[in-house]
């Protein structure tokens, strides 16, 4: 019988040089990897978003997974964001990602919300404020998070201590005006002697004196009772007649 010659191979196959081109090139984004890893260029083994070798760069968000943030409270958002991220975030980026997240929210700013949180953690230690944006405490060493404390600390006692000041500085004058000043027994007793022995009406003596009328009763009601002033039928007051 006659020998069948072996099917001879193509001379070029287009499809089977790409192949090969791309298995040269994953071998050798393989070795390139190992070797960084070995060296700790990425942290620790698993660290590294292997996403971003096909995506591209990574914008400034974090893209959390789909509904991670369902049923969570606003701090637990927050801190769960931030502890994802790994760096500082202003408050409208926070609220932005927390949004895409999945959380839901009714308040009505949901932007106020997530301020006023921050404040919280930030007060409970779990959170540091920085110039350019908030980020977990944890993630600082303890001497720059002490550091920080210390200078917002001394902020609130230069409040503290203006406003002690001030009233310092305003209470002395009202009291020595309020005993310098003739007290409204004096002045009732003063107008009244200008009228002689005619009987004035308390509004007249509310619109001379210029002092509310409950007040004026209580302090026409005790000169009654001293016996410095007689009052009429008609509710008219007039001083009492000194003997001679």
């Amino acid at each position: 019988m006659p020998v069948e010659k072996a099917a001879e191979k193509p001379t070029t196959d287009n499809f089977l040089a790409m192949v090969e081109a791309r298995i040269a090139a994953l071998n050798q984004l393989k070795e390139s990897y190992l070797q960084a890893v070995s060296v700790g260029a990425f942290g620790q083994p698993g660290d590294i978003d292997l996403s971003a070798l096909s995506n591209g760069a990574r914008s400034s968000s974090y893209d959390l997974p789909t509904g991670a943030l369902l049923g969570k409270s606003v701090p637990q958002a927050i801190k769960l964001y931030l502890g994802a991220v790994r760096k500082k975030q202003t408050a409208s980026e926070i609220m932005a990602a927390l949004k895409d997240g999945g959380l839901e929210s009714t308040a009505a700013n949901f932007l106020n919300n997530v301020i006023s949180s921050l404040h919280r953690l930030k007060k409970a230690g779990d959170v540091l404020q920085f110039k350019d944006g908030w980020a977990l405490a944890e993630f600082y060493p303890e001497t720059l998070r002490a550091r920080i404390a210390k200078d917002a600390e001394p902020k609130k006692k230069q409040r503290k201590a203006r406003r002690t000041a001030r009233n310092k500085e305003t209470s002395p004058r009202r009291s020595r005006a309020v005993r310098e000043g003739p007290g409204l027994s004096e002045r009732v007793t003063s107008y009244l002697q200008t009228r002689g022995r005619e009987f004035t009406a308390v509004q007249e003596l509310v619109a001379q004196l210029k002092v509310a009328a409950p007040v004026l009763n209580l302090t026409l009601g005790r000169l009654v009772k001293q016996e410095k002033l007689e009052k009429n039928q008609n509710g008219q007051y007039r001083l009492v007649k000194q003997a001679a």
